[in-house]
């Protein structure tokens, strides 16, 4: 029985009767919702003829068909639904395509709910259109006008017990989807209410999305079944200014919302300076994730002196799969009895030991007793596995003909906890548990963890672990995201401190990453299989780093060109003196068209270049062309900004970034006999150098202009590799243009700045051959033929006017014996080997490529 005390409604019995109710009492507030910077009241008589006004759009669709409802206009959200139930369709609300996820992440989930399920319409926004362009299914409503729904016909539904679907968030996959009816749904209210107890004169606000549980039955289907005002706001505006939970709870005098944890630590962060009256709220339940200890403890500290009253904080324990709640807490801030301290070794070991020692427990929050309707099977003093029963659980999902509940009529929550004096506590996931070297550890205590490290954004990091077939154990991976401004190799160390200090044990694979890469359900929570799934495709998805000799640094081998320790999925590609004055010579930008060409979709490609502007072009200009620093630098980079803008254009689906140049080295002075030069000729480049303190002066004002204008993402690594006076830090030098022992410091910035990730270290396989680039070809090919020309050749040295037959073809066995070259069989052209010049370039075409880009 449904009772609207506020209103003196008749029993509701079904939901025929619930529409009646609306027309009967039309100038009632029924709900309230904010329209950008305003609060809009609805009336029982305005929502009646919204009801009215969809039903006749959606009049066409077959009885029982379901339909998704992805609109952001909050005012159509609840009218859209119940029209579509008063026409015995199946609603189901699904996440708006936000810009705080990716494209590719949405379509990902909705396709995989088009494939797994049949839908017959999905009501969406018209400027949305492109999303959804190749669904079918897609259908713009018009927008209600309040003149064009005077005089409708009653309603009169076609099912008194009509029915509504709900989609898991799919934290381990493929969103469930679970049907519910109107009468199951009434029942659970009531159980809500008993337990709840909202008045005539309370008032429940939400910033909750409708595609939750929480935010369709707990704070929009609770109160309107129960007769009680709501406040709706966007999850979007709440996110983009929090303080507005508090402004709208203090102009509506608003006394109840549930929320999850994430959301009172970030109301701590951000609102604890707002003057606000918080005196009118009866109660703020922390749901849907695990609620910590700290956050509760925080926000009842932020804001006690704001009216927050000692009892307003509590705990409810909640699944979709029970309709929503299953146990609830009311918390008494004045003491600690809702908190339960474990000994944390124990717990390591699965083992229930009271502690009373701060430093050596891990602390639990109560969720609560069971709610009417509901039962609760878990161990009392012991971990383990959490089942429930109850009038308002599923036996089953939609589509999947399986039993959920077991012989004796219990669901598996998948959840692990323990009763202690009559209340649950949750420990995590049973699927989430990861078991290393015999230490049982939820991940959710290692995100915990991160989070309390400064720099890392709260509620977006996660812990992973897949079995590792050489070390016969699970391997943890953690993947969390950092604020733009940390300093990467500082942040990462603390990780992997505290980390270990918690687990007495290193994480190996631990990355940092940029906001927005990890994956969330829609509910919010971190989404574990596919976030999994996400770093095992991306490790082996390439990237491609493109730039002067000093790239092969990132190979960390002491043999410039032959070793090779890249991560598997790195490819080092050279173009050859790569500077903003003769990047359109030689085929330089045609070289790198071609890589580019072959590069899947939303590779990363790095350009590490610049060594050459810093060191020989910026002051070669500054003598030659008598213009200063400033607009030399300018200038050069100015140039690099328009080839880079083209690819980039061209190129709109890779992710480009620019790796700074190195910093100053052991710099040379300039030769004097090139001091006279005007053409920077290819010798030059290598001969003409400024010296040390002309390098300092011109890298920093590189620096500064590349970070300031760039028209790709700058990766600026120099804080970790430099002292003060900008000299590389003597464990990085080699020689004067190429580091050592930098990969991993390349690679932990660009994953944290571009969020690709690199892969396992390429296995080196042992060969004798020589590999042949640019810089060598020249002396090897002099080498090799020594033995057949009398002198040494020069470019111009005629060939085969001193080669015989026999010689040529001793030369081409050992090339192919000695270097990486593969001879096609028809290999013999006169032209190749009409000059040493023609030799070599032959040579170059023939040998095995550097990269697999390479043609």
């Amino acid at each position: 029985m449904i009772i609207f005390e506020s209103l003196s409604l008749i029993n509701v019995m079904n939901f025929q009767e619930l529409i009646n109710s609306f027309q009967r009492y039309k100038n009632k507030l029924c709900y309230s919702y904010r329209y950008e910077d305003k609060i809009i009241n609805e009336n029982f008589e305005n929502l009646y003829s919204k009801i009215a006004f969809f039903r006749n759009q959606l009049s066409d669709l077959t009885e029982n068909s379901a339909i998704l409802i992805a609109r952001s206009k909050i005012d159509d959200l609840v009218p859209l639904f119940l029209s579509s139930l008063s026409l015995n369709l199946r609603p189901a609300f699904v996440a708006y395509p936000s810009n705080k996820v990716s494209r590719e992440d949405y379509q990902s989930k909705l396709s995989q709910i088009l494939d797994n399920f049949h839908v017959s319409r999905i009501v969406i926004d018209e400027h949305e259109n492109d999303m959804f362009k190749k669904t079918s299914q897609a259908f713009v409503v018009e927008d209600y006008e309040q003149q064009s729904s005077r005089n409708l016909q009653e309603i009169k539904v076609t099912n008194l017990n009509p029915s509504f679907i709900q989609f898991s968030s799919g934290s381990t996959g493929i969103p469930k989807a679970m049907q519910f009816n109107f009468g199951s749904t009434y029942k659970h209210t009531l159980h809500l209410q008993n337990c709840i107890k909202m008045n005539s004169e309370d008032y429940l606000l939400s910033w909750l999305p409708l595609y939750h549980d929480m935010g369709l039955i707990a704070a929009t289907l609770y109160p309107l079944f129960q007769g009680k005002k709501f406040h709706m706001m966007s999850p979007f505006d709440w996110i983009n200014a929090p303080s507005l939970f508090f402004t709208d709870g203090q102009n509506l005098k608003a006394t109840h919302s549930w929320m999850p944890n994430f959301s009172f630590e970030l109301l701590s962060q951000r609102c604890k300076d707002l003057d606000t009256d918080l005196s009118s709220w009866k109660m703020i339940s922390s749901c849907a994730e695990p609620v910590i200890p700290e956050t509760v403890k925080k926000f009842y500290t932020t804001f006690k002196n704001r009216g927050l009253r000692p009892d307003c904080l509590a705990a409810t324990y909640a699944m979709a799969e029970n309709t929503f709640a299953m146990t609830h807490k009311v918390f008494d801030m004045r003491n600690s009895a809702q908190f339960v301290s474990l000994d944390s070794e124990a717990y390591l070991k699965n083992e229930f030991v009271l502690s009373k020692d701060p430093q050596k427990s891990t602390l639990f929050t109560s969720c609560g007793g069971a709610l009417d309707g509901t039962e609760i099977n878990c161990p009392i003093d012991s971990i383990g596995p959490i089942k429930i029963k109850g009038d308002s659980c599923l036996s089953n999902y939609l589509g999947d003909s399986r039993k959920i509940l077991d012989e004796r009529g219990y669901f598996d929550t998948g959840d692990i906890g323990f009763i202690h004096d009559g209340e649950l506590y949750i420990c995590g996931r049973k699927s989430d548990l990861m078991i290393v070297r015999g230490i049982n550890i939820f991940p959710q205590n290692l995100e915990k963890l991160i989070d309390q490290i400064p720099g890392f954004v709260k509620g977006r990091s996660v812990a992973l672990s897949q079995w590792n077939r050489q070390e016969s154990t699970e391997e943890i991976i953690v993947l969390a995201e950092v604020e733009d401004t940390v300093d990467v190799v500082l942040i990462k160390a603390e990780l992997k401190r505290t980390l270990k200090a918690y687990l007495d044990f290193d994480i190996k694979k631990t990355k940092l990453l940029p906001r927005g890469w990890l994956r969330k359900t829609s509910s919010g929570k971190i989404a574990r299989k596919p976030n999994l799934e996400k770093f095992n495709r991306s490790i082996h998805e390439p990237v491609l780093v493109i730039g002067d000799s000093h790239i092969y640094s990132w190979n960390q081998s002491d043999e410039l060109y032959n070793g090779d320790s890249t991560a598997q999925n790195v490819f080092l590609r050279q173009i050859p003196i790569i500077s903003a004055d003769n990047i359109y010579y030689d085929g330089r930008i045609e070289a790198i068209h071609e890589n580019l060409k072959n590069l899947p979709e939303f590779s990363t490609v790095i350009f590490f270049i610049g060594e050459q502007d810093i060191r020989n072009l910026i002051p070669f200009w500054m003598r030659t062309k008598a213009t200063g620093l400033l607009e030399s630098t300018s200038a050069v980079l100015q140039k690099h900004f328009q080839w880079i803008s083209n690819l980039k254009q061209n190129y709109s689906l890779l992710n480009f970034c620019w790796l700074l140049p190195p910093p100053p080295g052991e710099g040379l002075k300039p030769h004097p006999r090139f001091l006279s030069q005007k053409h920077l000729s290819n010798e030059l480049y290598y001969h003409y150098q400024a010296d040390q303190s002309q390098r300092i002066l011109i890298a920093q004002e590189y620096r500064k202009q590349l970070l300031t204008n760039s028209p790709i993402r700058v990766i600026d690594y120099w804080k970790s590799i430099t002292n003060q006076k900008l000299i590389l830090d003597q464990n990085y030098i080699r020689d004067i243009s190429h580091l050592k022992n930098v990969q991993q410091l390349f690679q932990d910035h660009v994953e944290a700045k571009m969020g690709c990730l690199f892969g396992p270290i390429k296995k080196i396989t042992e060969s004798s051959k020589i590999t042949l680039v640019v810089e060598n070809i020249v002396y090897e090919m002099k080498k090799l033929l020594k033995e057949f020309l009398e002198n040494e050749p020069t470019d111009d040295s005629l060939l085969l006017e001193e080669l015989d037959s026999m010689s040529i073809v001793r030369i081409v066995n050992r090339l192919q014996s000695q270097y990486k070259v593969k001879v096609p069989s028809q290999w013999m052209n006169k032209n190749d080997w009409k000059d040493f010049k023609s030799f070599c370039n032959w040579v170059m075409h023939n040998r095995l490529a550097q990269t697999p880009f390479e043609k």
